[in-house]
């Protein structure tokens, strides 16, 4: 059976994984986006490994968008049409999942390699594969720290990490086996980082001197999409479509350092969502746990944010679909 995963290059760096992602989307539910980082120069590679939910929206993609050429680069002889095409299928093994480790983690020591295969076998195949998912969200979020805070972890230090918290201190120590100083394989050594120097934060009471001076000069997107999640206050069926009232306070909630805190104050969200798409998800809503997801495009209206329903579903709804992939690959 084939599966779902892609390879797609060149991919220009210029270009977020969000906005890469939001590419695929417009075709499909994208499962998983990764893309590697060049850990020498900190800068994203021209190639990513994704995901679609399914082998049938795969198709599509490379269907629609094998050739693509990014707006910008129709000369450019470093990115040129995107070439797109299935991984190879492989077997569950030790060694597979052993070798992918190491190249996802940017480790080269051979006795490295070695230690990571060990660790599949002692560990399991599943368990240990989805430690190292996790470690490579974690970098891809900004990674984690080492314990006195004075450099980053590499990709492997992570990884290491969370298998530690994940299998226990004891069986953990089990498992590495005792290499002496001058076999230990090392891990590639971040620089450390500059001191930071401390700056005023961000007074969002004075943003209006802030976007004065930004709307001198527009800039342009080429997507931007909203997802909206949570219980609608009010439904009300139109020819074709029904509208739905959703609202959220802002409670000071946490944000990334620097990113100033939302005023409390409600922010409406007006939803138009298909007549034929509201018929497959109303029944699920009456579960009174489930919420309403909503993925689509947005416009300010009338002091309130209208969103204009691409696709809609609910949070169980998707969890069964999800679950549903899961079983058909793990049975491939």
């Amino acid at each position: 059976m084939v599966d779902s995963e892609l390879f797609v290059a060149p991919l220009p760096r210029e270009y977020s994984d969000e906005q890469l992602r939001a590419l695929f989307e417009e075709i499909g539910e994208v499962v998983s986006f990764n893309r590697p980082i060049k850990l020498d120069r900190n800068i994203p590679s021209k190639h990513a490994i994704i995901r679609m939910a399914t082998v049938e929206a795969a198709r599509e993609v490379i269907a629609r968008l094998r050739g693509y050429v990014f707006p910008g680069y129709e000369n450019s002889e470093e990115y040129g049409p995107l070439a797109i095409y299935f991984t190879a299928k492989r077997e569950k093994t030790p060694e597979n999942l052993g070798r992918e480790m190491a190249r996802k983690l940017n480790e080269r020591h051979p006795r490295t390699r070695e230690l990571l295969i060990r660790i599949v076998e002692q560990v399991g195949y599943d368990q240990t594969n989805a430690v190292l998912k996790k470690a490579l969200r974690l970098e891809a979020e900004g990674g984690l720290m080492v314990e006195d805070g004075s450099r980053r972890r590499t990709p492997g230090g992570v990884f290491f990490y969370l298998l530690k918290a994940e299998i226990g201190i004891e069986r953990f120590r089990e498992i590495l086996p005792k290499f002496n100083s001058k076999d230990q394989p090392q891990t590639a050594r971040a620089a450390p980082r500059p001191p930071a120097r401390k700056e005023p934060p961000f007074d969002f009471a004075q943003r209006r001197d802030v976007l004065l001076d930004l709307l001198k000069e527009s800039g342009s997107t080429q997507m931007a999409k909203h997802t909206a999640i949570g219980r609608p206050e009010k439904v009300i069926p139109q020819t074709g479509c029904v509208v739905v009232h959703f609202s959220r306070v802002s409670k000071g909630g946490f944000m990334p350092k620097g990113v100033p805190q939302p005023p409390e104050t409600p922010t409406h969200y007006i939803v138009y969502i298909p007549t034929k798409q509201w018929a497959k998800i109303a029944t699920a809503l009456d579960d009174p746990k489930d919420f309403l997801v909503v993925e689509g495009y947005g416009t300010i209206t009338q002091g309130s944010m209208s969103v204009y329903a691409t696709s809609a579903t609910t949070m169980n709804l998707q969890r069964a679909r999800f679950a549903k992939n899961s079983d058909k690959t793990a049975n491939s």
